[in-house]
């Protein structure tokens, strides 16, 4: 499997990906097959959020990943508002976590952003330096596939606030990304 450098990471991560929504709605040993398979064919990125199916992908992966988990580079994400607190964002991360079965994530991405408000929280820079000095999460990202990405794109690299940004391979979705 080719791989490739993953943001601002300096890891090599495989040019596929396992997305944890394949995982939502699969029976444990399917699910488990299909992580197996992926880790064996040299997939080493996967990706997941707190949001799909309100945790199940989260809980499938990790029980799926129970065993490989030094071996893959583990992604999730959630939601942070204008106003989301540290406090809130900790307990979320504590929650992935705990259904994903591990005492860390290596990138924890600031999920659909489509607002650059949602981009100037102070709280989750500090959350996010707090969780880094816990060993809770290694990289910060920002993922985004819609309304004002363009914007969005814009505020993370100016001010470089992310060490990764994950957005749609098709940016036909997004009218105003091309303007």
């Amino acid at each position: 499997m080719l791989k490739r450098p993953f943001g601002n990471t300096e890891e090599q991560l495989s040019i596929l990906g396992f997305g944890g929504i394949m995982a939502m709605d699969t029976d444990p040993s399917q699910a488990n097959q299909l992580v197996n398979t992926a880790v064996s064919r040299g997939i080493n990125y996967f990706d997941t959020a707190e949001g799909y199916k309100g945790g199940r992908s989260e809980e499938a992966i990790g029980e799926a990943l129970h065993g490989v988990r030094d071996q893959v580079f583990l992604a999730s994400k959630v939601q942070s508002m204008p106003d989301t607190t540290r406090l809130e964002l900790m307990k979320a991360l504590e929650g992935s976590l705990r259904r994903l079965r591990t005492d860390h994530v290596d990138v924890y991405f600031n999920h659909a952003v489509n607002d650059v408000e949602r981009l100037k929280n102070d709280e989750w820079y500090e959350f996010a330096r707090l969780a880094k000095a816990q060993g809770k999460l290694r990289f910060t990202g920002m993922s985004g596939h819609s309304g004002r990405l363009g914007e969005c794109l814009d505020y993370v690299i100016t001010n470089d606030s992310v060490d990764v940004v994950l957005v749609a391979y098709n940016f036909g979705q997004d009218p105003g990304f091309l303007q």
